[in-house]
């Protein structure tokens, strides 16, 4: 929360008078269509509670508010929000905006611009392709995302310059590397003038490609952003846009802390054991065909596809979701036969699912195998399905062999030291698969 918020809000305390509290809460309806979004309340929490610590709101003692701190900011939030909802909500409303190509969103106040680039950029370099999926320009960063068959661009390579000459050097950076590499560059700092804007990569590339960046439009919502289903505590919205007769299709939804999307089913065809991928009926009963060849870079959850001249809407349907929790990190410690394989009866909680450790077997000197069981279910309405087992510090490898009919996870092979008798390895990036169906109308016009 910034200084001005501080201010807009503890005025609003100033001008509450006693009187108008007790004659409020005699009088108040309380319903949930006027509930304060709990990231708001947070926000206000935060900044109510450093306002006590430093002792600026005991003035606010007509308030006689009694209980705990807590409960008294709780009270304040309430109360301001309900008696001043338009200014408490000007005030510290964050808003939503959708980065193209990346299928990405950012939140900012309510009064900054946020830029963006409209559609991906292809470059041709010496028979290899790089691909500018995506550019952000915001009052704190600018961000750059791409990706190619190209050489691999390094961490000072890539950079911003305006019209004036300025340079703005990005100083962070990721990689990753596959058949092709995707990568995210960022400058951390304010661009002033964005006439003429113009992305270069130095180095072995030797490219300059101008950029044509578009004021973002912001949202207060998902639901705002476009058709919303909510299902299984977990909400989905269809980010849709049309371009020459096709419609395009991004799949977006809340952040959930430390947890992402892993899979819409998308892609998964024939891997998943629901055996049921997303589909897209009309109005009037067609099935349409869903072209995925869009999805690359970065592997968004994208598709598009091409609307009949019957239908005035087409249903979404969205059978599963696979959800990573990447805040998981649980030791296990396996004792190791010297040969042949033991019986392991080892059972360990993860994100509350019960994974049974089974049986370890020595495969040679050098290797090792553990069998698991991690009870999925097509049935269930969430079953845990995959995990990572490694070494938290070390370069030792391991593989994971699946069920063929669930997809679940089977065994994991670990490669050990000679003469190792005993190894701890660690729990990391559980998937559970959620299920739906997620069902979301869009209207064609």
């Amino acid at each position: 929360m910034n200084n001005n918020e501080d201010v807009e809000i503890f005025k609003l305390i100033d001008n509450v008078d006693g009187l108008e509290i007790s004659s409020f809460l005699e009088n108040a309806e309380f319903n949930d269509n006027r509930d304060v979004p709990y990231k708001l309340s947070e926000k206000i929490k935060k900044s109510t509670l450093t306002k006590i610590n430093k002792g600026v709101v005991n003035r606010y003692k007509k308030l006689k508010i009694f209980g705990s701190v807590a409960a008294s900011v709780t009270f304040i939030i309430l109360l301001l929000s309900l008696l001043y909802p338009q200014t408490v909500y000007a005030a510290l409303q964050k808003m939503l905006h959708f980065i193209p190509g990346i299928a990405s969103v950012v939140d900012t106040d309510s009064d900054s611009d946020v830029y963006v680039l409209n559609k991906p950029i292809e470059k041709n370099i010496n028979g290899c392709t790089i691909r500018l999926e995506g550019v952000t320009v915001d009052s704190e960063r600018a961000l750059v995302s791409m990706s190619g068959n190209t050489p691999i661009p390094g961490r000072g390579d890539v950079t911003l310059k305006n019209g004036k000459g300025q340079v703005f050097k990005t100083n962070t950076s990721w990689i990753s590397t596959g058949s092709n590499w995707i990568g995210s560059f960022q400058y951390s700092g304010k661009i002033n003038d964005m006439d003429a804007l113009t992305l270069e990569i130095s180095g072995e590339l030797n490219l300059e490609i101008p950029l044509t960046l578009e004021k973002s439009k912001g949202y207060a919502s998902y639901s705002e952003m476009g058709p919303t289903a909510a299902v299984n505590g977990i909400s989905i919205t269809a980010m849709v846009s049309r371009k020459e007769g096709k419609y395009k299709v991004d799949l977006i939804s809340p952040p959930q802390k430390g947890m992402h999307i892993s899979s819409y089913g998308i892609n998964d065809q024939d891997s998943h054991p629901l055996e049921k991928q997303i589909s897209l009926t009309g109005d009037k009963g067609g099935v349409y065909d869903i072209d995925t060849e869009i999805n690359q870079g970065f592997g968004m959850p994208r598709f598009a596809f091409e609307p009949n001249a019957v239908d005035n809407k087409v249903r979404l349907n969205i059978p599963y979701v696979e959800i990573q929790d990447d805040n998981v990190e649980v030791p296990v410690v396996f004792n190791i036969p010297e040969k042949g394989s033991a019986v392991l009866n080892k059972t360990v909680d993860v994100v509350g699912f019960h994974v049974d450790f089974t049986r370890i077997e020595r495969i040679s000197d050098i290797s090792v195998r553990i069998y698991t069981d991690v009870h999925f279910k097509n049935d269930s309405s969430e079953a845990l399905q995959f995990f990572n087992l490694y070494y938290k510090n070390s370069s030792g490898g391991w593989m994971a062999e699946l069920d063929n009919k669930t997809m679940a996870i089977k065994y994991f092979e670990i490669d050990i030291k000679p003469g190792l008798k005993k190894v701890k390895l660690y729990i990391t990036g559980p998937k559970i698969t959620k299920r739906g169906p997620w069902n979301i109308e869009i209207p064609l016009n």
